[in-house]
């Protein structure tokens, strides 16, 4: 369960994602992680997608859950991931800080407020006028959207690295490397 498995099937990687649920030592295969990025985008397309269609709030409550519930196994599998780079998993800290801290940004500073600015260029025809400041709402936006472009590009990256046979060492030791060790 430690070592990476090279060439895993979907059915296997999405089973071993959950089984290894929060188990941040060893090593995990490229194949490990994308396999789960494509159950995700199933998961999100054909069962969140259509709760919009119900009520975008019952949608939204659900995103959060599905998020909530896989964001301990994404970090998980990430450390492991860059462990198979032989990296410490310590990098997943800056990708997954810059994207939820962006993410909780937009939800907390800027959702209420661009949607009463949409809503006053709908009725007014301009921005011309609008009582908000919309200089630093675009700014905030930019910055926030920049945050998250750059989170997810690093996260990326990080899960297209080479394997690196050096990344060994993060496996769990076998009790006769264990007694050795002691030996010495």
């Amino acid at each position: 369960m430690y070592s990476p498995w090279y060439g895993i099937g979907f059915g296997k990687a999405i089973q071993r994602f959950f089984a290894k649920y929060a188990i941040f030592s060893g090593r995990a295969s490229r194949g490990e992680v994308w396999w789960m990025v494509l159950f995700s985008v199933i998961v999100t397309t054909v069962v969140l997608s259509p709760l919009r269609l119900i009520s975008p709030s019952v949608n939204t409550w659900a995103g959060y859950a599905w998020e909530l519930a896989l964001f301990i196994p994404w970090l998980a599998v990430g450390v492991r991931r860059l462990h198979d780079a032989n990296l410490s998993g310590w990098w997943i800290v800056l990708p997954t800080l810059l994207t939820h801290a962006a993410s909780i940004g937009l939800d907390v500073f800027v959702t209420g407020r661009l949607q009463n600015l949409l809503e006053y260029v709908a009725a007014n025809g301009t921005i011309v006028g609008y009582p908000g400041d919309t200089q630093s709402l675009i700014a905030l936006v930019l910055i926030l959207v920049c945050m998250t472009a750059v989170g997810g590009i690093l996260w990326i990256i990080f899960m297209c690295l080479n394997s690196n046979a050096s990344g060994a060492r993060f496996d769990k030791p076998t009790s006769e490397a264990v007694g050795r060790r002691q030996l010495h």
